[in-house]
């Protein structure tokens, strides 16, 4: 590397030598090689030190030679090329993603000289997005549509699932390609108010959007109703990057809302059993009506109580600074969302999220103001004020800008004293690096005591076993200030001629940050599931609401099962949501809840069918116990329904147990009357029949059906393919 361009001397040696990130110099020839790099590009690719890079072309480090023509062409046309991301080999042949920057250096007079540039490794990264985009899938596995909108109404839709067709007919390729803009499809007389409420929401304040009903053109031209329950997508400025949620079918509700006055009263009744606080006044401040839950939120003694308020000048909201919004609202004519914190005159103390918008008269002038207020203090208590609702925020973090990495050498015996430390020692821990060496400052002393037999055994195994390095799982160590830190290290085990080990090089690196991150995650999991359970319910008890005014049975039939249904899915994530382990489901004990629901609905008389079941220990995530509960719930349905006519007796068998080469096997069996011969299962346009064959093919399964002695379904999946 003898150059005229190599790195200049002095500070900027220097700084180069401490970075962390690799840093590399090419010539302008062909070859592109290398003129200099720095002691992390060494150690990034696999190296001992430069002069084995003497030699080599940069195109050596590009697992595909092609990239480099690329950068290469790219550089001479634009003069700098930022954050491509690329994969590159090391020496001993493993592969990793980078992230790599270049620019073209040229003299004054506008002479090309070299190339310089930086490589990231961004690998753990790369995994974290992945472990992400599999847990969305969560979203995918069930009817309701998942959609995800960019912040900006005139672009493409940044994703939505391929059900969308089912809901309006268009093909999901036509909303991501941008043929279709969403805003489009929607009611002239419906897109103020919902663009007015999505702007307040992207604004700030709460980042849980649920939209009041509108209509969307599907693509016979015909409207259907649709309802939203989604979040804000933010980044590390608080600014909003796009909005994730789902939206579903509510146009027969929709319809009977407008045929029937005693409908009205009972969604009254729904409001008023709402795990929400709501709150309505008129133009005065007086309050006209309030639901039960917001009158325990505010720590009244009734609703009478609660009535005889003026929220203009109730000192409690007041001093919460709801009285000031409420006057804004109506003044202005526009909706507000903000978050606080509410202490009632009755020693009530709640952490709340609000929305209050303005109540139009039929002539649009403002007559009042409705409020609807959410209790989020367990939550608030539970995060410290940290948590935030972005599962992107966790793509961006990357646990190596979290720190600078410490360089640690220490001796092998009893004391392990410290025989050299990098400088950001202090930057890490709090100490110099003269106390750390001081020999008052060993690693054995600062080990965090429940982790310091496992970092001894890590070290113990290393040697006992000749091996040359070894790796500790995250523990904890002791800063100066007595506060710990989570810390990961690579080190390795010096020998002399004979093999005996002498002392232990390695790295020290904080990664607090991702544990935090971990740990913001299971909650942030856990709220979701808690949450699409909530909403879910939500939809039953609005299915319930239409059934009351239905008068023809079958409409009623088909309600109750849709109802369970639903109710099959949201009792996943209520499993979910109250495990240990948030990944999988105990599938025999969703089963079991499963079928009580169904003996609750159908009223089964357990002295004439009698079900069994059979489930060995079976765990299943959330993608495929999913479809896997609607397939057993479509199947016992039909059994319970037209298995057993004319009061006959008889059984249905529930039988799932894992099977060969990480497979799994679902039955589902009765000694009915068995299914008409005529009938083609791959044909049937029954509902109940469609929704098994279209979850089949979701999990990628195959469903054999046998109508010998009654009526049997075997279904048959891998369980551990996420396709």
């Amino acid at each position: 590397m003898k150059s005229n361009h190599t790195f200049a001397d002095g500070n900027t040696a220097s700084i180069l030598d401490n970075l962390n990130t690799a840093v590399f110099r090419t010539n302008l020839e062909g070859s592109a090689s290398i003129i200099d790099v720095n002691p992390a590009f060494i150690k990034m690719f696999g190296y001992k030190d430069k002069t084995e890079i003497e030699s080599i072309s940069l195109v050596e480090f590009y697992l595909n030679p092609a990239d480099r023509i690329e950068m290469w062409n790219e550089l001479k046309s634009s003069g700098n090329i930022r954050n491509r991301e690329l994969i590159f080999k090391r020496k001993d042949g493993s592969v990793f993603t980078g992230r790599v920057s270049s620019v073209l250096v040229k003299d004054s007079e506008g002479k090309s000289l070299f190339i310089d540039g930086v490589v990231d490794d961004i690998s753990e990264l790369k995994t974290k997005e992945m472990e992400l985009l599999a847990e969305q899938r969560v979203f995918f596995s069930g009817p309701v549509v998942l959609i995800q909108w960019p912040v900006s109404e005139d672009e493409a839709l940044i994703n939505i699932s391929e059900n969308i067709v089912d809901l309006l007919g268009y093909e999901a390729s036509e909303f991501l390609e941008g043929q279709i803009l969403y805003p489009d499809l929607v009611h002239e007389e419906d897109k103020a108010e919902l663009q007015n409420h999505i702007r307040s929401i992207l604004a700030g304040g709460s980042d849980i959007m649920m939209v009041h009903p509108y209509r969307l053109r599907q693509k016979t031209g015909e409207y259907i109703w649709v309802q939203d329950y989604a979040y804000v997508q933010r980044d590390s400025a608080d600014g909003a990057v796009g909005i994730l949620g789902y939206i579903f079918d509510v146009t027969a509700l929709q319809v009977s809302q407008r045929e029937s006055i005693e409908k009205e009263q009972r969604l009254r009744d729904l409001v008023e059993n709402s795990p929400t606080g709501i709150l309505r006044i008129d133009g005065e401040g007086n309050i006209v009506e309030v639901n039960q839950r917001m009158v325990d939120m505010l720590g009244s003694s009734s609703k009478e109580a609660t009535q005889s308020f003026n929220v203009f000048n109730f000192q409690a909201l007041v001093d919460a600074g709801i009285s000031g919004k409420f006057q804004e609202v109506i003044s202005e004519n526009k909706i507000i969302s903000f978050a606080g914190q509410y202490d009632s005159n009755l020693g009530k103390k709640l952490h709340f999220k609000l929305i209050i918008s303005p109540v139009l008269d039929a002539k649009g002038q403002i007559i009042g103001a409705q409020a609807n207020m959410e209790d989020v203090t367990s939550t608030y208590l539970a995060e410290a004020d940290k948590l935030k609702l972005q599962n992107d925020q966790l793509e961006e973090r990357n646990i190596f800008m979290a720190g600078p990495i410490m360089i640690i050498k220490w001796a092998y015996s009893a004391d392990d004293p410290v025989l050299s430390v990098s400088e950001n020692v202090k930057k890490i821990l709090g100490y110099t690096v003269e106390e750390f060496m001081s020999g008052n400052i060993v690693p054995a002393k600062i080990i965090h005591p429940d982790d310091i037999d496992a970092v001894r055994e890590a070290s113990q195994v290393a040697v006992a076993n000749g091996k040359t390095a070894f790796e500790v799982a995250p523990y904890r160590l002791q800063k100066k200030d007595g506060s710990y830190i989570w810390v990961s290290d690579y080190s390795t085990v010096n020998r002399d001629a004979h093999g005996n080990p002498v002392d232990f090089s390695g790295i020290i690196w904080d990664i607090s940050t991702v544990i935090e991150a971990e740990l913001e995650l299971k909650v942030l999991l856990r709220e979701v599931h808690h949450r699409v359970k909530n909403n879910m319910q939500v939809i039953i008890s609005l299915l319930n609401i239409q059934a009351d005014y239905v008068n023809n049975d079958q409409l009623s039939e088909i309600f109750g099962e849709t109802q369970n249904r639903i109710r099959s899915m949201a009792l996943i994530h209520d499993k979910l949501f109250r495990s240990k382990r948030m990944s999988a489901v105990d599938f025999g004990n969703y089963i079991n809840s499963m079928i009580l629901e169904l003996n609750n609905f159908y009223e089964i008389d357990s002295q004439r069918i009698h079900i069994h079941q059979n489930i060995e220990e079976i765990r299943l995530d959330i993608s495929k116990a999913i479809p896997c509960g609607l397939i057993v719930n479509e199947l016992v349905t039909n059994s319970i329904k037209y298995a057993f006519p004319d009061k006959r007796e008889g059984d249905i068998w529930i039988t799932a147990d894992p099977i060969d080469h990480g497979k799994a096997k679902i039955e589902i069996k009765d000694n009915g009357v068995g299914l008409k011969e005529d009938l083609v299962f791959e044909e049937t346009h029954t509902m109940g029949l469609r929704i098994v064959r279209i979850l089949t093919e979701q999990l990628g399964a195959t469903i054999e059906l046998d109508r010998k002695k009654g009526t049997s379904f075997t279904l048959t999946f891998d369980l551990n393919d996420n396709t």
